[in-house]
């Protein structure tokens, strides 16, 4: 029997009928709904007049924000979903020869959720295109995140009811051109309101990090959020505790990705949920917010600002700022140049920092300053002082990389950058050894960028920029001396690892710690002296360090 499953009494019925697919994503998911569409007719499991596949999602709501706001958007995925049963689903991607992913892998927890992810080949060459088909579907009684009971439904507002926010709820119908609106998404959009569907004590609890998600995309459409959402998250904080702190880490790296950042972990902070990032016990027992009540001295020519917290969310502004932008500019033409064009390890195209260590750097912005609530004291003259502190917050932001479980090179990167924002400070007046130690990290420009970021945000900003300018100019001095040096061999250390062994070093990590002493003592006599020492002075710097 043929099903009719749109019930216009229940739903908003919204027209598109000057929708066209542009993107190959589009395109090619036109084209499989189509076949399915065809499929499910042929078979009749649907009427005619029926539509078997639908976008869901992203999309249906870019698209309407494009509509009604003007705002464009790339479609860069689109979720499918379908009222046919996963086993149909299953028969029409077997007849047509489409690589299902969850039979091939066996994904049990897959089709335990109605899910087929799919390679459909699109286009002259046949690129394989990822998409997710769902079917719809009913839960509860949800454990973590996923629900414990699923089952099959054919009808649309069920499937819907399930989803976490209104403007999530809508559906596409990409054969008629229409948006399915059961929620009020579309009026949503219009309000720039942000709302969960139904109940939020429920969709808060059925899946925590929506908490998180409310707080990302309040960011990305600048909207504002339903009084009844944002009372409710208090009353669901808790359920954080059985998340995995990965699913955390994640939904904020993601909000470090959208616009107006500092206002989002202030957001953040005034719902509590600051406190289930960085936990107070990282700390040293206290909460984030009350960074606030850290004051820098009211009588001080800087950080006018006030409070650490306050100069955090000033640093976290100029991180997006079009000036900085420009430095960032500057400072990666001075390093392409500095690597003969060629992109490095450390990230030397100007898009890499954002998609790649750019979380890092905002995680270290956060942190670069916590330690002042452990340091600070009052001396006899009565200046307040934060002395080491970046010690401290260097340790603190290692705890968080480790209760959040970041990678180690993301843990050693952040900390590193932390401990070092004062010290890069004094770059231009390094010996050549301390510059080339902390310009050979591959963290060595997002440090950069933190020091520009930190004296920004340290009002007034004024005396900043020329500090910017002079430390670039030294920067691109060093960069050019140490070109030459490497073009030159008479400039490059005489000994390497089989002299060490030949001193009585035996193999190991010690060869390479007398190497590192040596280039050290070459470089400072090679910057002082401008030119690099005799042989013999080297051989004797061996006998020094290999000596019993």
């Amino acid at each position: 029997m043929g099903l009719e499953f749109l019930r216009t009494k229940q739903a908003g019925i919204y027209s598109l009928g000057n929708w066209q697919p542009h993107s190959v994503t589009e395109r090619a998911a036109l084209a499989l709904a189509k076949e399915m569409n065809q499929y499910a007719w042929d078979k009749g499991w649907v009427k005619a007049n029926c539509t078997a596949v639908y976008f869901v999602g992203g999309y249906p709501r870019d698209l309407m924000y494009r509509q009604l706001k003007g705002r464009d958007f790339a479609a860069k995925d689109i979720d499918l979903t379908t009222p046919l049963r996963w086993e149909q689903a299953a028969e029409f991607l077997e007849s047509q020869k489409i690589t299902d992913l969850t039979v091939i892998e066996g994904i049990e927890s897959e089709k335990k959720n109605l899910v087929h992810r799919v390679l459909y080949p699109f286009g002259p060459d046949g690129k394989r295109l990822e998409f997710e088909i769902t079917s719809f579907r009913g839960e509860k009684n949800y454990r973590g995140h996923h629900p414990q009971e699923v089952w099959p439904t054919l009808d649309m507002r069920e499937d819907a009811s399930r989803r976490d926010f209104t403007v999530n709820a809508l559906y596409f119908d990409p054969v008629r051109k229409k948006i399915i609106d059961f929620f009020n998404g579309i009026e949503a959009i219009k309000e720039n309101l942000l709302d969960t569907v139904g109940n939020p004590r429920h969709r808060f609890g059925e899946d925590p990090v929506r908490m998180l998600r409310l707080v990302r995309f309040r960011a990305r459409y600048q909207m504002k959020v339903a009084w009844r959402a944002e009372g409710e998250v208090k009353n669901c904080l808790s359920g954080l505790e059985a998340v995995s702190v990965e699913r955390i880490r994640d939904e904020m790296e993601k909000i470090f990705l959208e616009p107006r950042l500092a206002d989002s972990i202030d957001y953040l902070v005034k719902l509590g949920l600051m406190d289930w990032v960085i936990r107070p016990s990282i700390l040293d027992g206290m909460s984030f917010g009350d960074l606030d009540k850290v004051q820098h001295p009211p009588g001080a020519p800087y950080h006018k600002e006030g409070s650490v917290y306050r100069h955090t969310l000033e640093v976290l502004k100029v991180l997006e700022s079009e000036r900085l932008l420009g430095y960032f500019k500057r400072l990666f033409s001075i390093l392409n140049r500095a690597s003969g064009g060629q992109s490095s390890a450390r990230g030397s195209s100007q898009t890499n920092i954002a998609q790649s260590m750019y979380p890092e750097l905002v995680w270290a912005a956060i942190m670069h300053d916590t330690g002042k609530a452990k340091t600070q004291r009052v001396e006899a003259d009565g200046r307040v002082t934060f002395k080491k502190h970046e010690y401290v917050s260097a340790r603190q932001a290692a705890s968080l990389a480790k209760y959040l479980k970041m990678s180690r090179r993301e843990a050693q990167g952040i900390s590193w950058m932390v401990e070092n924002h004062l010290r890069i400070r004094l770059f231009p007046q390094m010996k050549l050894s301390k510059k080339t130690a902390l310009f050979d990290n591959e963290y060595f420009p997002h440090l950069v960028m933190l020091l520009f970021a930190d004296r920004l945000g340290t009002l007034p900003a004024e005396g900043g920029y020329e500090m910017i300018d002079d430390f670039l100019d030294s920067l691109e001095g060093y960069t050019e001396f140490r070109q030459r040096l490497e073009r030159e061999s008479r400039y490059r250390l005489p000994i390497d690892g089989h002299d060490v062994i030949a001193a009585g070093v035996p193999q190991g990590p010690r060869v390479g710690q007398v190497l590192k002493v040596l280039k050290e003592k070459f470089d400072d006599y090679l910057d002082e002296r401008g030119r690099p020492p005799e042989q013999s002075t080297v051989q004797k710097w061996l006998e020094e360090e290999t000596a019993p």
